[in-house]
């Protein structure tokens, strides 16, 4: 009798490791096509807590090229680095709304405003950037500006441009 209880008890605790072992592998498989968005919401708390420290934040200054009336002239401009390599810091800083002192300087940009960086990559001399939707139909300007400020940071480079993803022709 009490071998039946023992042998009862065992099928009853493999039943349940059983059980515990389906449902872990069942929470895994649905959790896969969650991770994307798991690792997302972990790289926007970095910035949020990035954000956070205020001073201890670094900043790196980058030249950029803007237009004049006379051609193109060269300013400098500070951005927040939050983890982000040069290649993009330097065009979101291009981006960025000319201040109080580029414009009396003569400084303007052609770069449309509400304009993103959407993606940059560099590969054995040559850099592809992808804007945002706003790029298009901008005055070649806004793309020569873009060019020269990737040169100044990079020598010499062949920039090629997409907007939303889509190769474009300047």
């Amino acid at each position: 009798m009490a071998d039946d209880k023992d042998s009862k008890r065992i099928r009853y605790n493999r039943i349940i490791l059983l059980l515990l072992i389906a449902y872990t592998a069942i929470m895994l498989v649905l959790s896969i096509p969650r991770i994307p968005q798991i690792l997302d919401m972990y790289r926007v708390k970095e910035h949020i807590d990035l954000y956070l420290m205020g001073d201890e934040m670094e900043t790196g200054t980058f030249t950029v090229v803007l237009s004049t009336a006379s051609g193109y002239a060269e300013s400098e401009r500070s951005i927040e680095r939050i983890g982000r390599d040069d290649l993009h810091l330097a065009i979101e800083a291009l981006l960025l709304d000319e201040s109080e002192e580029e414009l009396a300087s003569g400084m303007i940009s052609y770069i449309p405003e509400g304009t993103r960086l959407r993606g940059i990559s560099a590969s054995e001399g040559y850099i592809f950037v992808d804007l945002s939707k706003e790029m298009k139909g901008a005055d070649s300007r806004a793309f020569e500006e873009i060019r020269r400020t990737l040169v100044n940071l990079e020598g010499p480079v062949s920039v090629s441009f997409l907007i939303e993803g889509r190769p474009v022709s300047v």
